[in-house]
């Protein structure tokens, strides 16, 4: 990371990339956790704290023709479950995941990342969790299009 320029001059804000962060509600709606879209920096409030954002968003520019301009949106909640929380049309954050997903075009990609929850259930989730990973990347990708197309 320090040989490649990731970790320099980490108190500067990137010139083309931006980050939000929404927090999504047990009853509906999401919490702006950073107050809108920001300039991706390390103290942007674009994670409560910075994490794997940060990185990828300081890696894509150094990557990306320098002319492009790019948003690392991150909806996130911690202690949830792919099935229970995000499933699309069944998980309880489903709708604001689509929404924020709705609410941008131009869409290039999308990272899931997950935490250690999954396995903390009273059933086996390693029968399932490949097929519900599955089922949210295909409907994730469907959104994705749609926005980009409107």
């Amino acid at each position: 990371l320090y040989t490649a320029g990731l970790l320099n001059n980490l108190d500067t804000p990137l010139s083309l990339g931006s980050c939000s962060f929404v927090v999504p509600r047990d009853a509906g709606g999401v919490d702006n956790i950073s107050g809108g879209t920001k300039p991706t920096a390390w103290n942007s409030e674009c994670g409560g704290s910075f994490g794997h954002e940060l990185i990828f968003s300081r890696t894509l520019e150094m990557e990306m023709d320098q002319q492009t301009s790019f948003e690392t949106v991150k909806n996130a909640r911690g202690g949830t479950q792919i099935h229970k929380h995000w499933y699309p049309g069944y998980g309880s954050y489903w709708d604001e995941l689509k929404q924020s997903i709705a609410s941008r075009s131009g869409w290039k990609g999308f990272i899931w990342h997950q935490g250690t929850q999954e396995a903390w259930t009273q059933e086996d989730t390693s029968l399932t969790y490949l097929a519900n990973l599955t089922g949210l990347i295909q409907q994730v990708r469907v959104e994705m299009f749609d926005a980009s197309e409107a």
